[in-house]
């Protein structure tokens, strides 16, 4: 199975003019739902819901069990859409590393490789500017150079772990498509 993993950056909207394949397991991460018809929804705090619009469907919420329980505390209705979350020993020994529990993209990439997913394509991963794929941009996302920069070597850390247990990640952009990492193997 392959997987599609969906993020909110400048270039969502090419990535969703683009050939889709319905044999994938497609997870939105946070403002992405508004667009992207997914099985799942990877946002790791009840701010997202409350800055993100009327979801393209109706996903599974993938966040920690704190953060759940926090939500459907602020918002009842979000229960309804039903929670998950990366099995605990499969995801350790898929990525150890613990901050892959830190940002809503590396737990979709460890969610879709506890799913079996045996590939991994990211698309509107951008890494760069302050505004989502709507021009709109919010001020608790802080999207800075500096940040960018974090998260650019926590996603090279999960996607080598995930390479070197076979699962490749690429990223698909307009300027191509490029494997992630290499298997440090």
């Amino acid at each position: 199975m392959e997987a599609a993993i969906y993020c909110p950056g400048p270039s969502l909207d090419w990535a969703l003019a683009q050939p889709r394949r319905d044999s994938r397991l497609t997870i939105a991460v946070n403002r992405a739902a508004e667009r992207v018809v997914a099985d799942y929804w990877a946002m790791l705090d009840p701010v997202t819901w409350e800055i993100t619009g009327r979801l393209a469907s109706s996903p599974a919420v993938v966040c920690a069990p704190s953060c759940w329980r926090e939500l459907v505390a602020r918002q009842p209705e979000a229960e309804a859409l039903g929670w998950a979350f990366p099995d605990a020993k499969l995801a350790e020994s898929l990525a150890p590393l613990a901050r892959w529990r830190t940002k809503s993209m590396t737990v979709a990439m460890v969610l879709a490789a506890t799913l079996g997913a045996k590939r991994i394509d990211l698309w509107g991963v951008d890494l760069e500017g302050e505004a989502d794929f709507d021009g709109r941009s919010f001020g608790c996302q802080r999207r800075e150079p500096a940040r960018w920069t974090a998260e650019r070597s926590l996603l090279n850390q999960v996607a080598r772990n995930l390479a070197d247990h076979a699962v490749p990640v690429r990223r698909i952009t307009p300027g191509g498509i490029e494997d992630w990492v290499e298997s440090s193997c």
